[in-house]
């Protein structure tokens, strides 16, 4: 989790298309460790969800939760058994 809130607060700061790449293989990691440890995919989210909301701006924040609610959710199901 570490991972995500650092590549989401480097996100914030850059703005950059490399920073989201970092922020999407960061949430990939998260929905990996967490559905090992049985995590459904609602608690996943909104373990995303509330990294997300400590970064930034309203704006910043809105942007990257949609992100990484997309992803997360992307991620989840492309990596279903």
């Amino acid at each position: 989790m570490a991972e995500l809130r650092s590549a989401l607060i480097a996100s914030h700061v850059t703005q950059s298309g490399e920073h989201d790449a970092n922020v999407r293989r960061a949430t990939s990691v998260v929905v990996d460790v967490l559905r090992e440890a049985g995590w459904p995919v609602e608690a996943i989210i909104f373990h995303v969800k509330q990294a997300a909301a400590e970064v930034g701006s309203a704006r910043t924040r809105a942007r990257l939760t949609t992100d990484v609610v997309r992803w997360c959710k992307e991620h989840y199901t492309s990596s279903a058994s």
